[in-house]
């Protein structure tokens, strides 16, 4: 779901930064009244390893490919709000630095992954507890809705810029999606217990209790870097869903690079082959983590 440049028109682009500054604004003021700084390395380690784990694209049927997305993950441990700051952070280092997702889109990419995702996972994981759901039925279903929502809302977006008809796009990104939602599901229930194990929180109706520990957040941070910098190499090098649909869609030839990146497709220019990708993806990981203490040492209270 990281939209080029060049797709969506003016007035959505324009929409979708008006409402994701707002509602980010509301967000910074959410995190501090329920967050101190103690709390930022945990949550700048998951963010670390959720930007990671978007490296591993998984084949699915069609010659496509789907990777976690990650708002579900996030919005279970530390709710919603603190999860719309991470995952604006993760999607802001894949644009600036890897030219995966365009600038002018920052505004719509933020309101899909930061937002919206992270939303209704929340929202769907709370009211699945509430009725007594089991909890790993209750994770899946997150994920699941997370993705499908997303990609719905994407096609909304291709409609209003009349690039493609509401049906097509919604028959095409919601399908694909079908399939990623599965592996999000599935991926979100099996890293959820490590994660509630090692104490980095869960999110309650409450408070979310988070236990800072720096051996358990330097594992996470160990297994972020090897995902980032070593398994990435074993992910699938098909399309992923959003860029399957815009192709079938007819849309994808208007995908342009407004602003050009260090590090575009997750390789080091002047450097070929594994090395290439082990180094940036160890890169984005660092500067994932770094920016997300940078910016949670702003939007939390002092100890």
């Amino acid at each position: 779901m990281h939209i080029p440049d060049g797709i969506l028109s003016a007035p959505v682009l324009v929409t979708g930064a008006v409402l994701s500054v707002g509602i980010l604004s509301v967000s910074v003021k959410k995190t501090r009244e329920e967050f101190d700084q103690k709390s930022v390395p945990t949550m700048g380690v998951m963010a670390a390893f959720i930007f990671a784990a978007q490296m591993l694209n998984f084949p699915i049927v069609g010659a496509a490919s789907g990777h976690l997305m990650g708002g579900a993950l996030s919005a279970i441990l530390f709710g919603f709000w603190p999860s719309t700051i991470i995952m604006t952070t993760i999607v802001a280092i894949q644009a600036l630095f890897f030219s995966d997702g365009g600038i002018s889109v920052f505004g719509i990419n933020f309101l899909n992954m930061a937002i919206i995702a992270p939303g209704i996972a929340a929202g769907t994981y709370h009211f699945c507890r509430k009725i007594k759901i089991p909890q790993q039925v209750c994770i899946f279903t997150a994920g699941f809705l997370s993705v499908i929502a997303t990609a719905f809302f994407g096609a909304l977006q291709l409609g209003l810029s009349g690039v493609a008809s509401y049906s097509h796009a919604i028959v095409l990104l919601v399908g694909w999606h079908l399939l990623i939602g599965v592996g999000e599901g599935l991926i979100t229930m099996s890293i959820l217990p490590f994660a509630f194990k090692s104490r980095f929180g869960q999110a309650s109706e409450k408070k979310v209790q988070i236990d800072f520990r720096w051996r358990t957040t330097g594992i996470w941070l160990g297994v972020a870097i090897a995902l980032g910098g070593f398994v990435s190499l074993l992910a699938s090098p098909n399309p992923d869903g959003y860029e399957t649909a815009a192709e079938k869609l007819g849309v994808l030839e208007r995908a342009k690079i407004v602003i050009g990146s260090p590090m575009p497709d997750y390789a080091l220019p002047g450097l070929s082959g594994n090395a290439s990708a082990i180094i940036a993806g160890i890169v984005g990981v660092v500067l994932t983590l770094g920016l997300f203490i940078l910016i949670g040492k702003l939007v939390t209270k002092k100890q």
